[in-house]
């Protein structure tokens, strides 16, 4: 599915794989820190988990932060998420 004028999910993730190839798993290990919306970070996992084309049901919350041990790409990550909101957060739309 693609809204008018817009991206579908296999869209953006065409541009977040090689990004997090480049830019992540291609700069030397440290800590790396990315921001974005919900439905990109669910793109991400789905990138770090190798579950692609498959997403991850739950999109992140706001305030959400991940630990990821980056091992090789293309390899399945553990992804830790911080919740640092404390579970401050109004509760999910239906």
């Amino acid at each position: 599915w693609r809204p008018a004028g817009g991206e579908s999910y296999c869209d953006v993730y065409e541009r977040v794989a090689p990004f997090l190839t480049r830019c992540v798993f291609g700069a030397p290990r440290q800590s790396v820190l990315c921001v974005t919306h919900a439905v990109t970070m669910r793109l991400v996992r789905a990138y770090l988990e190798a579950s692609a084309p498959r997403y991850p049901l739950e999109i992140a919350g706001n305030g959400e932060v991940w630990e990821v041990a980056l091992l090789d790409p293309g390899t399945s990550h553990v992804v830790v998420t911080h919740d640092l909101l404390d579970g401050r957060r109004p509760p999910a739309r239906e």
